[in-house]
Formats: C-alpha cells, structure tokens, sequence
C-alpha cells in the first residue's frame, strides 16, 4: 500500500521532536545499549583498498574502542549516542577479528574478510530468490562458495533517514541453504566477480518488490511525492515486527524442506482468528487473504454418491503458479514443490491429481490443499480455472467444486508496508557509511506506465548522483534494462523506460546497462533467467571497474542516424564484436513520417557497424527511427557476443 503527502508534516514533526521520531522509527538506540552497527556481524565482508569505518550506539559520551586484527582506533559517543571510528585501508585478504569495548561490555566479530563489496537494489527482479530462478535445483547444489558473503535487509519504509538498518540476521557465508532466499541477480553477479578475480565478494540485497523509482529517492528530491502519512504507532508496530518476520520466512523456507510437517499442519486445527472463507476459482489475496504471505490452508467438505464409493477419482483443482500439497480424506494425493514447477511462459500451473478408490467413500469427503506463497507479492495469488472432481472412466458426471471453500492462515507473515522515499530512508541511507565497490540496480516496470515513464531518465539520474554524493565518491553504477514483458499498449510505457535506460550513461559517467530485453516474458514479469542477467551485470563491472577491456560487455547501440529522404542509416558505437542479424531478418524497424506518424519500415545490415533502414514506397521525407518500440518485442540484431540491440528512438533534432 502507498501513502500520499501529509502536508501538516512539519508541524507534527516539530510538536513530536526529532529525537522522539528517530526513536519510534528506529533511528536512535535505547538507553544503555552498547552495539555495532546491524550490518556489521561474523562473516561480513570490508571494502578493499578504503578506510575502513566502524560505527555503532551506545549512551552519549560514551568511550569506544575498536581493534581489527593489529589496528586499533578509538571515539566517544556524541549526545545522540552515535560513534564512529576509522581504521587504515587494508588489501584484500582474511579472515580478522574485530573486537569493540565500551568500559566493560565487549562485542567481538570473527570470520572477517576484506574484498570489494556491492550494493545491489532495486523491486522485485533484484529481489527474485535463486531459489526461483531457472535451473534452480542445480544452482542451489553447487552454491557453497566460502570467499562470497552474503546480507540480506529486510524491508521497511521510514519517514526520515535512519542511522540504522531495521533488521538483519547478519552476514553469511555463501552455501545452498543461506543463498537460497538470496537475490539472484546479485549472486549469479557476485558468483561470477569470485570466480574472475578471486577475491572475496560481499554482496549486499537490499531490495523490494513492486514499488516505483521514487521508492529509491530521498524525500527532498521530489517534496510532493515523498513522505508517508502513517501514525508514530504504526511506525514502531512495523519497526518491531521484522525480527518476527525474519523468522516466519525462515519457518517457511524450512517447511518447504520438511513434508512430515507439512502434512501435520495440513489436518492440525487451527484458531478461529486463523479461518475463514474464501472464493475459489478466484484472487484469494484480494479480500479474505489480503496481506498475507506464507502457507495457506483451503478445505471444502463434499457429498459423494454411493455409486462412487471404492472409485478412482481425477481431481482438478484449477491452476496456481505455488508449490502445494493436496490431500483427500486426510491422505496426500499430489504435491508440486517449488522448483517442480514452469519457470516461465505463465503465473499458472495446471494441477490435476488422481485419487486412489480406497480414499473415496459414500458421503462426506474432505479435500485440503496448502499452498505457499513467500513472494510478498499479495497481488496476484489466485487459484484459476475450473475445480471439479469425477471418476476416472467417468468425465462426464463431474461435480463442480467451486464455491466456498474455508481459508486457514498455517504460517502468514507481516507485511511491511512501501512508501516514496521510504526504502531509501530505511533500508539505503543507512549504508552510505559503509564503504562499497559499487552500485547494482534492477527496477524500472513498476514505472512503465502513462505519467510516470517519461519522467524516469532524470529520476534514474537523480538516484545515482544522490549516492554518490553520499558515498563520497563516483562509485560504479550498473544497471539492468527492463526485458520484454506485457501486452500491446497504445502508447507503450516500457520502451519509454527502456530509452530513459539506454540513455543514462551517456549522461552519468561510470554507469553501465545490462540488457535483459532478449530474456524476458510475455505473461511473466520476472525472467528466470537470472543468470544471464548476473552474467551480463558482471561484464559491464569486469570491463569497466576492473579493466578488462579485452571483454565485450555492450550489445549494440546507437551512435547516430543519417537521414536520407527515404531512408536513414543507423551507424552503432563501437563494442568490439560486429552486428549479427538473430533469427532469418531484422524486424521490428519503425521509420516516422513528416506528420510524425510511425510506420513500418524494412532494414538490412551495413557492412558491421550500420543498419540501414528504408520506408515503404511512397513515403518520404523521413523525421525518425526507432527499433523495437513495443512491450514485448522480439529481439532480432544484436552482436556476435551474444548480447542484445537496445530498443531506442533517433529524431532529426534530437540525436543521442
């Protein structure tokens, strides 16, 4: 859910006091308490080659000091509890200890290493788990990787600047079970960096799904769109909830893994505040089940003729895109797990399960199914289609089982609410003390649409200038350009976001994209492909940050247009590889007539840099080009590397 403007927000933010806010929000510390720094923890990962800071709470005036391995430096709290140290620059290299002493109470860390450490955010295609990419039984099997740490933050959206990250359970070290809730795109980024440089890999996820690029930007950027209206109440409800959150994920990640248990819960009753009804076929995140994450329980009793009894039954129960386990009269009939199921081509997944005649009996039976959903994506939980239940040799005297079936929440999680200008304050601004290698950004879908998409080229460039300005440096700045996805639109929006992409390293020096354009989905908003995208991610870093220039990290894109009347010939920067045609011609070529109207157009390629792209007979006096100016295009030029031709749009007047 978002929230608008408060426009009496100074005022109450000046009856409450800044110190009571910070508090309630989670920016200050409680009397007494004498800590690191959340993201500071066993196993964390130092940025290589800067001074490394330390930082942490404790009472106002308190001394601290802070020793890793033979370094030593020391601080005094200010009247808001905060201390900070700075200790020399070290290469890459570990393990360390760290150990910070206040009086008497001593905090130790071990495990240290220091390497290079990147900051990955963005909405859900940063957030996506390996565990729901493609491939992802593999994946996970082979994932212990001890030089690749991983911190996951979880959300939260604050109204002011926090000192502080809300919740964390700390860093770890990269194994099947810790990465695999972990962003994808990072890892299969960070995987790749390990292996390339041998170093130690810090990454850190903290990313949320579904909210626009202003979720990313500081209030003072854009004032009208910024802060939340929410009670101090509800700000601390949600602040002290995600310790609780945490371990609800966590409980079930850990049941996906433990059928026995699953099976208990599936016949455990439950509380009466846990039950109720729900619709089905239907969205059952809409209503009864708003808000609610986790794994579900539906249960319908159903009367069964005589004549059915000892019967092989064929069970259909619509489709869903969840793992579950179906039961019949208590006994499990069918499961799909999670990495059972499609990763692509569509949200849902046909479930049709036989049931054996020893379970079926005249009357009343019973059908149960769990279903888990962690996505946090409440939006688009739904079971589809039609649910009927008839013998196996008998389709024709099927009974319908749509209607009211009893809903149960077994394990549902809280929901931390998005805000504009939320997730920077809470989960962004708190790192910009914490020294890093780079930036990587995955986001821009929830911001193709009328409105918004035109304004995204400056708040994309805002975004990175702000961080850097926080950073203290011209850190690298990666990004991801939103793959094909969507329906028809007149006017598309994704394109328009697409262009603002392609064109911000030409305006931000450091910044490279990584096109996904070529793996994406009509019907599914998250590619499962996430290896690609890691993989192309590390390109546009091994070449530019690390200098390997030997690498082609760039697909094609445009330099510059030379109009012709009736045609116009579109020359390509430099990527090292030369342009290929994918598939049996180059389609998807628009040319723009004097009136502006867009046409059809036909092209060929020009030796190994240029397309030339002609318009139909008759039309002349061309204004512009464009290529692949729809939703979900098809990818039809790219290089002999195999990366992708962004879409973009090229005017007489307004060359790139």
């Amino acid at each position: 859910m978002f929230f608008h403007v408060d426009r009496n927000l100074g005022v109450k933010m000046r009856k409450i006091g800044y110190w009571m806010l910070a508090l309630l929000l989670g920016g200050g510390v409680m009397a007494g308490e004498f800590r690191l720094g959340r993201m500071f923890s066993d196993h964390m990962v130092l940025q290589r080659d800067r001074p490394i800071v330390i930082f942490g709470f404790a009472d106002p005036g308190t001394a601290v000091q802070v020793r890793l391995g033979t370094d030593r430096a020391e601080a005094t709290t200010d009247a808001q509890g905060r201390w900070e140290v700075r200790l020399p620059a070290r290469a890459a290299g570990g393990p360390l200890e760290l150990e910070a002493t206040a009086g008497k109470e001593v905090r130790k860390l071990s495990d240290i290493l220091i390497g290079d450490v990147w900051f990955c955010t963005g909405q859900s295609n940063m957030e996506w788990f390996v565990s729901r990419s493609g491939n992802a039984r593999e994946e996970l099997a082979a994932a212990d990787h001890p030089q690749l740490r991983l911190l996951w933050v979880d959300r939260i959206g604050a109204m002011v600047p926090q000192n502080d990250v809300p919740w964390t359970e700390g860093w770890k070290v990269c194994t099947p079970r810790s990465v695999r809730s972990f962003s994808a795109t990072a890892y299969y980024f960070g995987r790749e960096l390990q292996r390339e440089l041998g170093i130690p890999i810090g990454l850190i996820d903290s990313s949320w799904g579904g909210p626009p690029i202003r979720h990313f930007l500081p209030n003072e950027v854009e004032p009208n769109a910024g802060v939340i209206r929410q009670s101090e109440e509800a700000l601390k409800a949600a602040q002290q909830s995600h310790p609780a959150r945490h371990r609800a994920i966590a409980r079930c990640l850990e049941l996906e893994e433990n059928p026995a248990e699953l099976d208990r819960l599936a016949m455990a009753e439950l509380p009466p505040e846990q039950l109720g009804s729900v619709e089905l076929p239907g969205d059952y995140s809409k209503k009864e089940l708003a808000g609610v994450t986790g794994w579900l329980r539906f249960r319908r009793e159903i009367e069964l003729p005589p004549a059915w009894a000892g019967r092989e039954l064929e069970l259909e129960l619509g489709n869903l895109r969840r793992p579950d386990r179906t039961y019949f009269n208590g006994e499990l009939v069918g499961a799909r797990e999670r990495l059972e199921l499609p990763l692509s081509g569509s949200w849902d997944y046909r479930r049709r399960y036989r049931v054996p005649g020893k379970l079926v009996r005249a009357g009343k039976n019973t059908i149960s199914m769990l279903v888990g959903d962690l996505d946090g994506l409440n939006w688009i939980g739904g079971i589809w289609g039609e649910l009927k239940l008839y013998p196996v040799d008998q389709p024709a005297a099927a009974v319908s089982l749509a209607g009211v079936w009893e809903s149960g929440k077994v394990l549902a999680l809280p929901t931390p609410e998005r805000t504009y200008g939320g997730g920077y304050n809470g989960m962004i601004y708190p790192f910009f003390r914490y020294p890093v290698r780079g930036i990587l950004f995955y986001q821009g879908e929830s911001d193709a649409r009328p409105g918004e998409a035109d304004k995204y080229l400056e708040r994309h460039c805002r975004m990175i200038l702000d961080y850097r300005k926080h950073w203290g440096e011209e850190l690298p700045f990666y990004f991801v350009q939103l793959a094909a996805h969507g329906r028809t639109e007149v006017p598309p929006q994704w394109p328009v976001v697409r262009e603002a992409q392609r064109l911000t390293p030409d305006r931000i020096p450091n910044s490279g994209m990584a096109s996904a354009l070529d793996i994406g989905d009509r019907v599914d908003i998250h590619p499962q492909n996430k290896q690609e995208v890691g993989r192309r991610l590390a390109l546009q870093a091994l070449k530019r940050t690390y200098g390997r220039s030997e690498l082609v990290a760039d697909g094609p894109l445009p330099d510059r247009a030379e109009f012709r009347g009736n045609s116009v010939l579109v020359r390509f920067r430099p990527t090292g590889s030369p342009l290929v045609v994918r598939g049996e011609k180059l389609t998807g070529f628009e040319v723009a007539d004097p009136n502006g109207k867009w046409i059809p157009a036909t092209a060929r390629l020009e030796g190994t840099d240029a397309v030339l792209v002609e318009a139909p007979a008759g039309v002349a006096g061309i204004t512009g080009v464009r290529y692949l100016w729809e939703n979900c295009p098809v990818v039809t030029l790219g290089n002999r590397a195999g990366l992708p031709a962004s879409s973009f749009l090229l005017t007489r007047t307004g060359q790139p």
